[in-house]
């Protein structure tokens, strides 16, 4: 409506300055060829088309076979942050295709990169005997390392018992390590010191999920388990009839939604935002086989079923809008861009471009047959960066980062 207001009001003074200069052809092409402008430029901002059903053409490759499976990240700028299996750290510069830097670590990285404005944060553990699978799992090492240098800043040793699997985030000045034991950390971001450590009880998921302040998960004993990073202390937790296995927390709203193994999403309201006290579910939706992920999107709520299908679920109502099989599992979380969304698949060296509005594949990206995607790609400026075995590939619908 701002759009039409503004173009009508611009459209009507033309129109009164054409009327004044009627005497002067001169005027007239003058305020005929502002005319055409203004609508193309109000016609083209009010109705940008999409481009990503377009072919898409390689914008760089950095080779190599060593990459680990943890996601990459990025300054959105111009440079990529990957791990590799031998316990090293480097800095991709999609412009040139190289290295910028490398910090060798030592050991095994074993959690996925953060970044912040200035500065990235890895976790590693030391290696027993020289040998890659038998990792000391109580010897975990965290180092905050500058995005520009590579230097390392700061590191701090964390002892955690049994499980190594580790997750990790950042929420305002602390970063939060959870494993699968319930054991906590929370480390000050700017000095390496450890701020807490507790144990949340219990056996905890591999599908930990954080949104800003707050920590949701689940145990094998069929529990939720809803965690304030804000005063570090648990604010619910409640029983539920299948082990959960996915979680996405709109705190806007107040709602969750967690999925299970038995393949049912259910959808509840909490009562407020500080005491959080679960209600009878809103609706429940039933999928083929255990939900993977949960993603919000402005359509719906897009979940990934272990049958190979992805669904789109009304946020209102929990009902069906569409749903598309897929060649074999989803194998990373998907990229969410606009109104589409890119998903790859373990059996496929395929990533789909997915519209969200119906379900329909518009475009894909694809490898060669012996290559295969091992994370979630990358949006930086118009280019996609896909971690594959066989390296970091980027591809554009538009422009690529060493166009600019």
């Amino acid at each position: 409506m701002m759009v039409k207001y503004s173009k009508l009001t611009n459209i009507n003074s033309i129109i009164s300055i054409m009327k004044n200069l009627q005497n002067s052809k001169i005027g007239k092409l003058i305020a005929f060829v502002a005319l055409i402008l203004l609508l193309q430029k109000s016609t083209a901002f009010a109705q940008k088309p999409s481009t990503l059903f377009l072919p898409a053409r390689r914008c760089f490759t950095y080779p190599t076979e060593q990459l680990s499976t943890n996601s990459i990240a990025s300054d959105n700028e111009s440079n990529v942050f990957v791990t590799f299996w031998d316990g090293k750290v480097a800095s991709i510069n999609l412009n040139s295709a190289k290295m910028q830097w490398v910090n060798f670590l030592g050991g095994q990285i074993i959690a996925d990169v953060l970044v912040d404005f200035t500065n990235i944060y890895v976790l590693s553990r030391a290696v027993l005997d020289n040998e890659q699978s038998t990792p000391d799992q109580t010897n975990i090492t965290i180092r905050s390392i500058n995005l520009q240098t590579g230097i390392t800043d700061w590191q701090t040793k964390v002892i955690t018992p049994k499980q190594s699997d580790l997750s990790t985030h950042i929420f305002r000045e602390k970063l939060t390590l959870v494993n699968k034991d319930g054991n906590l950390c929370i480390i000050n971001k700017n000095t390496g010191q450890i701020i807490r450590q507790k144990s949340l009880g219990g056996n905890l998921l591999a599908s930990l999920y954080f949104a800003e302040d707050k920590l949701v998960t689940g145990t094998i004993d069929k529990q939720i388990l809803l965690f304030s990073l804000e005063n570090e202390q648990p604010v619910s937790v409640f029983s539920v009839s299948s082990v959960a296995t996915a979680f996405f927390l709109d705190k806007t709203i107040g709602i969750l939604y967690w999925g299970d193994k038995a393949g049912m999403l259910r959808s509840v309201m909490l009562q407020s935002t500080n005491n959080e006290k679960i209600k009878k579910p809103r609706w429940e939706f039933r999928s083929g086989a255990e939900i993977s992920q949960i993603t919000s999107t402005s359509f719906g709520i897009l979940i990934s079923s272990l049958d190979n299908f992805v669904y789109m679920i009304a946020k209102k109502n929990g009902k069906l809008l569409w749903k598309k099989r897929l060649g074999g599992r989803v194998s990373t979380k998907p990229l969410i861009t606009g109104d589409y969304v890119f998903i790859t698949t373990n059996n496929e060296p395929i990533c789909f471009v997915i519209d969200l509005s119906n379900g329909k594949i518009v475009n894909k990206f694809s490898l060669a047959p012996d290559n295969f995607f091992i994370n979630s790609p990358l949006l930086i400026k118009e280019e996609f960066v896909f971690p594959t075995a066989k390296g970091l590939l980027g591809f554009s619908v538009g422009r690529c980062i060493s166009d600019q």
